[in-house]
């Protein structure tokens, strides 16, 4: 294979990842000009038609290398496990494999797993094309998109034939050994080095994500369209894997967590796979919101310390009597998975965790409309005793209150043996549909007992499975007859009446009710008072408005502020009331009174963020963001919030950027999973910005914060908070001698022209500096594990001077009277001092032991 056709990158560091991997500028280069750094100026002024770097010996790229292992782990071959190949789903899904070791051609005498899961189909589940931007985690957001558009893993032949085990254990416990997921090469290179297939670079995707951040790069560097490609070829082996039941499950979670493609395509407007999953709209998580509050503020304490509120908030658990009906016990559907039901017949469906398909709910059609309306239908804490006016404490004193024989069992010597039912939602939608509903008879039942034990196990679907008792059959046989405590999620309720809306009504913004509180829009078709509170706030979005509509759409207007304890707003508890649907018997103190504000709080941002980012969206993108479908469910368009975001941000346009993500976080602060996505996204791109941009869009981002100094001698220092779109704070001296102070996140200290002394504190902290920066100073002394960096925007390696001075470093420019002093560089032991890495213009790089061989 002709070396000269290989790209050597190991001089090329990423400090966004913080290993050596290919980043966008040197793609872009490749792409270019088919070489890792740019031609000179001169060169490019001379060739002007860009023929030189499309023709002769440039007519095709040269192979870049990347380690397959090293793409695997730290590259974005890490968002690829077992969860994205069917063969691996189908074997940890599979109910019925017996204990043993399978393969998957039947080797050495083993169980032949392909036959058991497809037949000679089965294989085609070990190859997998990935679209790196479904999973857009992490800082490297830019990098991927430049790079990598989708490519193809696949388990090899070799792999598959010779190591890979499928072994089920004796307690039905499942692990996978010898398993290694490997990148396959787009496109092939022969053994000359020379482009065989498809290509691997060319700005081309089928993924939505990446095509924002392509096409309008594919135009300014390819007006000519002549669809160059950069060719990467995979280097070395994998490590082989053990993946377990538990491994496999925590993977899956994470993938549901983080996948892009499924906001668009998701059923119902939810994500739409594994346990982890969120509803789009809404989430079972109140916690304090994680940006400014919880991340930055680190206010984990604080969100322990209001919990007692928040659980009672954040879901309610309801037990219905469930009958194993084909004999495997009783089995259950997660919260997630978008079953809705208004079990506590308050008005509102919760979203809710299910019986199995296979089982079925004990219920009596009460008001015999061929339908189980709600939980006062079927048998538990939901249900009524005989005075109408208790609710039972559980689903078998729900029962026995009809066992009129009093033989402890129900069976048909008891009066309204006919009128028990027994409910099998086949198709889990949480609608007693035809043929849905069968009396005990007709399964086949003759008999529950009364009789039960406390279990009070938790299935792995977070139902509680409290009460266990068993059901008799006509063929002699018995079933497992279990009062369920299903999860359901308060935070993710669907109207059971229905509004029509006016148009003026229909081109407002629409909030998601929670609690006993109808969605804002069917409000106001009630409450003309709301109505022109809504419309008064959008004209003038002051906190006063905003708390008078909150009182006025939850009915707590009359409520006098200052009730029964001084320390704590009535009005504010009584709205909380009716997000939770009860009354909150909570002690009343000062204590509490803060804690009720706070909550209060988060959900007026909840309501103003919905409001804004409405508007945002009808301005800057058009149209409704939110819509409902004929049967009142409504989605929401996080994709084109999500994409506009990349483009304001890709033109740089910090401001618009800034507004945006603002009101997505509080639009989503009962949404932890996306919006740290949403927000995770955006922030990646201000870190390439940070690491890769023009120093001049630095000081965009430092305005963000008012952290911009002038031609004065300026004291700029990080606060305990930060604008949304930074990881940590950016500050940017200007001129003037100047004095930077970090904090504990990851900042970005610009210090500029003049003499200005730099100090990073906590977290991973960027020194940048630009031509002709001064005598600057580094103090980047802190007890963190954080990696600090050192860059210089207009130099390279070979226009500096390194020199040791006692223990500092010394860099001095060779052209111009600028030195940067770095304090304690050389003092040996001193956990947490100095610099990591210095980056120069080219994107070459020194590690610390490299620049210590330099000085």
């Amino acid at each position: 294979m002709a070396e000269s056709k290989r790209i050597d990158l190991t001089n090329y560091y990423n400090p966004l990842v913080g290993k050596i991997t290919l980043h966008p500028k040197t793609a872009l280069n490749h792409y270019l000009w088919n070489s890792p750094t740019e031609p000179n100026w001169d060169d490019i002024r001379n060739n002007l038609d860009g023929n030189k770097w499309r023709t002769g010996e440039n007519a095709s790229r040269k192979v870049i290398q990347l380690d397959a292992s090293e793409h695997m782990t730290v590259g974005p071959g890490r968002f690829v496990s077992a969860v994205d190949f069917q063969y691996f789903r189908d074997f940890f899904n599979h109910k019925d494999l017996a204990p043993g070791t399978y393969t998957v051609n039947g080797r050495n005498g083993s169980n032949n797993l392909d036959n058991i899961l497809g037949g000679e189909n089965a294989a085609d589940g070990l190859s997998v094309n990935f679209y790196q931007y479904t999973h857009p985690l992490g800082t490297d957001f830019v990098e991927r998109a430049f790079v990598f558009g989708s490519e193809t893993y696949e388990v090899t032949a070799d792999n598959a034939n010779k190591d890979l085990l499928f072994i089920v254990h004796d307690d039905g416990s499942k692990e996978i050994r010898g398993l290694k997921i490997t990148p396959i090469e787009r496109p092939d290179v022969d053994e000359n080095g020379n482009i065989q297939g498809d290509d691997n670079f060319d700005f081309e995707s089928s993924t939505l994500g990446i095509q924002q951040v392509n096409n309008g790069l594919k135009v300014e560097l390819d007006p000519l369209k002549t669809g160059i490609t950069v060719p990467i070829e995979y280097t070395g082996d994998v490590d082989a894997l053990t993946i377990t039941g538990s491994d496999f499950y925590q993977l899956e979670d994470k993938k549901a967590a983080y996948t892009l493609a499924r906001l668009a395509v998701g059923d119902k407007g939810y994500l739409s796979s594994a346990s982890a999953l969120k509803p789009i709209l809404m989430s079972s998580e109140f916690y304090t919101k994680v940006f400014n509050e919880l991340v930055w503020r680190e206010a984990k304490e604080k969100a322990e310390d209001i919990r007692e509120i928040l659980e009672k908030i954040r879901e309610s658990v309801n037990g219905p009597i469930v009958i194993d009906l084909d004999g495997d016990g009783v089995e259950t559907i997660s919260s997630n998975e978008g079953i809705s039901f208004d079990h506590d017949k308050n008005g509102s469906k919760e979203q809710t965790g299910w019986a199995g398909k296979d089982d079925g709910q004990l219920a009596m059609d009460l008001n015999r409309n061929g339908n189980i309306d709600d939980g006062g239908e079927l048998f538990g804490n939901n249900t009524l005793l005989a005075d109408g006016k208790t609710k039972a404490a559980g689903g078998f004193e729900a029962l026995a209150q009809y066992d009129s024989n009093d033989n402890g069992l129900i069976d048909e010597g008891d009066e309204h043996w006919n009128d028990l039912l027994v409910w099998q939602d086949v198709n889990s939608d949480g609608v007693a549909g035809e043929g849905e509903l069968k009396s005990l008879g007709e399964t086949g039942i003759v008999s529950i007992n009364l009789d039960y034990d406390e279990t009070g196990k938790q299935d792995e679907n977070g139902n509680l499975h409290k009460q266990s008792s068993l059901a008799n059959w006509r063929d002699g046989n018995t079933t497992d007859t279990v009062d369920v405590w299903f999860r359901a999620e308060n935070f993710a309720n669907a109207p059971v009446n229905k509004f029509t809306h006016t148009e003026e009504i229909d081109h407002l913004p629409e909030v998601i009710s929670v609690g006993d509180i109808y969605n804002l829009r069917d409000a106001m078709t009630q409450d003309e008072t709301l109505l022109a509170q809504v419309k008064a706030y959008i004209s003038d979005p002051t906190q006063e408005k905003l708390e008078d509509l909150v009182y006025q759409w939850t009915g707590t207007v009359g409520v006098e502020p200052k009730g029964e304890h001084k320390h704590v707003d009535m009005r504010k508890l009584a709205v909380l009331e009716k997000l939770v649907g009860e009354s909150l018997d909570i002690k009343l103190s000062k204590d509490t009174g803060k804690k009720v504000e706070e909550v209060f709080d988060q959900f007026a941002d909840y309501v103003a963020g919905n409001i804004k980012i409405q508007g945002l969206y009808d301005k800057q993108i058009g149209g409704q963001m939110l819509t409902a479908d004929a049967d009142g469910n409504i989605s929401a368009d996080w994709l084109s919030v999500n994409l506009h975001m990349d483009k304001l941000l890709m033109e740089k346009d910090i401001e618009k950027a800034s507004e945006m993500a603002e009101a997505i976080a509080d639009a989503l602060t009962y949404n932890d999973q996306l919006s740290e996505y949403m927000i995770g996204a955006a922030q990646g791109f201000t870190a390439a910005i940070s690491h890769y941009g023009e120093v001049a869009d630095l000081k965009k981002l430092a305005e963000l914060n008012g952290t911009v100094g002038d031609d004065g001698n300026n004291h700029l220092k990080a606060g305990s908070e930060h604008n949304i779109l930074l990881e940590g704070a950016v500050l940017f001296g200007d001129e003037g001698n100047d004095k930077l102070k970090g904090g504990k996140d990851n900042d970005v200290l610009v210090g500029g022209a003049g003499n200005d002394k730099l100090e990073g504190k906590g977290g991973s902290d960027l020194y940048v500096f630009e031509k002709d920066f001064g005598k600057d100073k580094i103090d980047s002394d802190d007890d963190d594990d954080g990696s600090d960096v050192i860059r210089f925007a207009e130099y390279l390696q070979s226009d500096l001077n390194f020199v040791r001075s006692s223990d500092n470093l010394v860099i001095t420019t060779k052209e111009g009277d600028n030195a940067l002093k770095v304090e304690d560089f050389f003092e040996d032991g001193k956990d947490g001092a100095s610099i990591d890495s210095i980056v120069f213009a080219d994107y070459s790089f020194l590690d610390k032991n490299a620049i210590k061989d330099l000085a």
